[in-house]
């Protein structure tokens, strides 16, 4: 009798999974089977943090989907999507497994890319924006994105290229439009490589410009402006109104983008 109630008694006192959290759980390899803290899964040790080098900071990742994933992620409901790098999420979809290393009120696990924690062939997609050059091995967190990918699945993977140095709280990798796609090209057929439009060279000239106008002295930041370089703020706020923004041609885009989108099917 004793052992029935104190059977109960543990049983009421674990924490109830939701629908998705049960999902995930499912989806997460054996050693990770006890890792719900009540809020999400901690997947993290000390020897995966010391792999990713995990620091303290006080930055917050927060950038939106690409409104065409975002229209994968609604008309596909019953399709499993990882977000790796997920950040800070407005949205919060049920058919979407947010992982981080940061605790995000949107965080379902928390892990590290190089060392993903879910089984083989598990996601219908794999979708990673502005993560991969943080990432100390780009390359091992690649082979892990293919790994957890479905045969089929397709991978959504965008990084910087022309972009400044941000640390979230380190920036170790940028890369061209061909190191995307030899991070992937030996086990994904590559379908698509673009540039996005909030990737676009004018964005990557904008921000350098900005970089120059934060950091002159006033009597400088004028010289500066003079050049009629400050107009290119006002573009980039209004780019519809210029051709020249979208009319430059595919190869000149890449050459001078931001960052450029890799669509791949893992084979």
């Amino acid at each position: 009798m004793k052992n029935f109630i104190k059977s109960i008694i543990s049983l009421s006192t674990e924490p109830q999974l939701t629908k998705k959290q049960s999902l995930i759980l499912n989806l997460l390899q054996n050693q990770y089977s006890s890792s719900f803290d009540g809020h999400l899964f901690n997947c993290l040790n000390t020897e995966l943090s010391a792999l990713a080098g995990i620091e303290e900071t006080e930055n917050i990742s927060k950038n939106p989907y690409d409104p065409r994933f975002e229209e994968l992620i609604v008309n596909n409901p019953d399709k499993l999507f990882l977000d790796v790098g997920a950040g800070f999420r407005p949205a919060h979809y049920d058919n979407v497994v947010n992982l981080e290393i940061a605790s995000y009120p949107t965080t379902d696990v928390l892990g590290v890319a190089e060392s993903l924690p879910f089984n083989d062939n598990v996601f219908d997609f794999v979708h990673s924006n502005a993560v991969l050059e943080h990432v100390r091995n780009p390359f091992r967190a690649a082979e892990e994105m293919v790994r957890v990918a479905k045969p089929g699945a397709k991978l959504w993977i965008s990084v910087p290229f022309l972009q400044p140095y941000h640390g979230y709280p380190n920036h170790y990798y940028n890369m061209t439009h061909s190191g995307l796609r030899n991070l992937f090209d030996s086990k994904c057929d590559i379908v698509e490589q673009s540039v996005p439009h909030y990737y676009h060279p004018i964005y990557a000239l904008e921000w350098f410009v900005r970089q120059y106008t934060w950091r002159l002295s006033e009597q400088d930041k004028e010289k500066f402006n003079s050049t009629k370089i400050g107009d290119i703020g006002n573009i980039v706020s209004n780019p519809s109104s210029h051709g020249f923004i979208y009319n430059l041609p595919r190869d000149s885009q890449l050459e001078l983008c931001s960052g450029s989108l890799l669509v791949g099917i893992k084979r």
